[in-house]
């Protein structure tokens, strides 16, 4: 397969999360397949090693109608020396590894994007429906901070409760 020369946009989707979105010259858009293992809570190099070292996960991935099509990308440098190479994703298949890693591998990361990416979903649905104007791109990235970090935290608090529960079971002798 060739290298197709393209164009890339580091969307921030809250601090420390990054996904690289890439724009092929036919107008698909793909994600980077280490920006996407990252920003769901994997390490960059997990789909590189998902068909040797993790057979079954790749087995439940595809389940969920994960391809692994990848397409190798280049983009030139802003200084115009030299080029960097990604391997991408479809948009279909990052759907597909959002929900495998939220729901199979339980990634709060994950969860948070699927949150998030959901709720503008059916914010931008319930717009369109009433003929209201779009998010602008800057409304977008802020309520998909908002939603991230809501649900971030709503899983720490979840969590923290977990905790005091399972402490009183244990105090009660029940646990």
């Amino acid at each position: 397969m060739s290298i197709l020369r393209s164009e890339r946009i580091d969307f921030q989707i809250a601090p420390g999360y990054f996904l690289e979105f890439y724009k092929l010259p036919n107008g698909e858009k793909r994600v980077g397949k280490s920006s996407a293992a990252v920003s769901c809570g994997l390490k960059k190099n997990y789909f590189n090693r998902l068909h040797s070292a993790t057979p079954k996960q790749l087995e439940a991935l595809r389940s969920r109608g994960f391809t692994g099509y990848t397409v190798p990308v280049i983009i030139g440098r802003d200084d115009g020396r030299g080029a960097s190479k990604s391997d991408t994703l479809s948009l279909d298949d990052f759907r597909a590894f959002i929900k495998f890693a939220a729901f199979d591998l339980g990634k709060k990361p994950a969860m948070a994007i699927a949150e998030a990416m959901l709720g503008i979903a059916i914010e931008t649905i319930a717009r369109q429906a009433f003929g209201e104007e779009a998010l602008t791109i800057q409304e977008l990235r802020e309520e998909f901070c908002k939603r991230f970090a809501q649900t971030v935290n709503w899983m720490e608090e979840d969590r923290d409760d977990s905790l005091a529960i399972d402490e009183h079971l244990l105090f009660l002798g029940i646990q």
